[in-house]
């Protein structure tokens, strides 16, 4: 389902020439819809709100939460005002809410725990987060945000860096040893953004557009006929 997996799978010796990638899609309902109603918010932060960041993910070791908890404590010093919700629910929720209450980012992180209609939520944000160690795909959420025009700022974490285009929908920050200077990084591009009112815009627009054109689920369904063929 992305060529970060495809390129695992040839690392333990499956034959390249029978290996096919297939990306997720969304539903035509979704891709072809007009512009979400909130979508022109992408513009300049209504005054009467904070800055908002977020991301929708299980909350399990692999997408390293923690991480972006560390991001919202250095977003913290340079926008003090800055909420950072996260939705969903795992095994790593109480480890998460109290590392968070450890970090002093009571009033600043919102666990949402999980919806069943996260919509209204990413109707909120300014910019989608991503902090994974891998994702084997390409993350449906992540989709699902930059169709609403959000840009998304995400580690190199697998199938999510084979959706967003640095520079472009939004920025992708490679990992590196220094656990700190990575969520300094990370931070760095989302304040950029939320500085950025033109920025947020341009960005958001383009993931939009790369949704539209790329990641259907007709083009996937084609895709799958074609191997069955």
């Amino acid at each position: 389902v992305s060529d970060a997996l495809r390129t695992l799978l040839r690392g333990r010796g499956y034959p390249p020439e029978r290996l096919l990638t297939v990306r997720s899609g969304l539903e035509a309902a979704d891709v072809g819809a007009p512009e979400a109603p909130g979508s022109s918010h992408r513009g300049p932060l209504p005054q009467a709100r904070p800055p908002r960041v977020g991301t929708i993910a299980r909350l399990v070791a692999v997408k390293d939460l923690g991480l972006m908890l560390e991001v919202a404590g250095h977003l913290r010093r340079t926008h003090p005002e800055v909420q950072m919700i996260i939705v969903g629910d795992g095994p790593e929720g109480r480890r998460l809410e109290t590392l968070a209450a450890g970090l002093g980012l009571k009033g600043t992180v919102r666990f949402a725990g999980r919806l069943a209609d996260v919509g209204p939520v990413l109707e909120e944000l300014d910019v989608y987060l991503v902090t994974s160690l891998f994702e084997g795909g390409v993350s449906m959420a992540v989709l699902e945000a930059m169709l609403r025009g959000l840009p998304v700022v995400t580690t190199a974490a697998g199938g999510v860096a084979e959706a967003v285009v640095d520079g472009e929908t939004g920025y992708i920050v490679e990992r590196t040893e220094d656990r700190d200077a990575l969520a300094a990084a990370l931070a760095e591009r989302v304040a950029a953004l939320l500085d950025d009112s033109a920025l947020r815009a341009r960005m958001g627009a383009a993931g939009a557009r790369r949704v539209r054109a790329r990641f259907t689920a007709e083009r996937t369904a084609a895709e799958i006929l074609r191997a069955y063929e």
